[in-house]
């Protein structure tokens, strides 16, 4: 919130809140088969990433959960009789410090797929 604002804050966090889901959405056939494989006939570097992956969705439903309980903005402006919670609002600000790194370890795990799907579609596109 302190580049744009509480209020774009928890709006653009909507957005963000959909961008999530329509990437678990995306990832579902994945997601499905390493639960079913996950005990049996996972290799290390699956079953790590596997692990990674339900931490950090655990973590980023906690950061939007707490982040909507915490609104002072969005859900007010929906639910006038709406307060915020002080309890809440540390929280999401503490747990959301640690996103952005989690994240970025994500994006580090599942480096080598999401450079070969980018050629794949750079190839498909030309």
């Amino acid at each position: 919130p302190h580049a744009t604002g509480v209020p774009a804050h928890e709006w653009l966090s909507l957005v963000f809140v959909a961008v999530f889901i329509t990437h678990l959405l995306m990832s579902w056939k994945w997601i499905v088969s390493v639960i079913k494989r996950f005990v049996s006939r996972l290799g290390a570097e699956t079953r790590i990433n596997a692990l990674w992956d339900g931490l950090i969705y655990l973590w980023m439903l906690f950061v939007i959960v707490s982040g909507v309980v915490a609104s002072r903005a969005a859900l007010p402006a929906l639910l006038p009789d709406w307060k915020p919670d002080p309890l809440w609002s540390r929280l999401h600000h503490q747990s959301s410090e640690l996103l952005l790194p989690l994240v970025g370890i994500h994006l580090a795990l599942h480096g080598r797929w999401i450079v070969a799907a980018l050629r794949r579609k750079r190839k498909a596109e030309s």
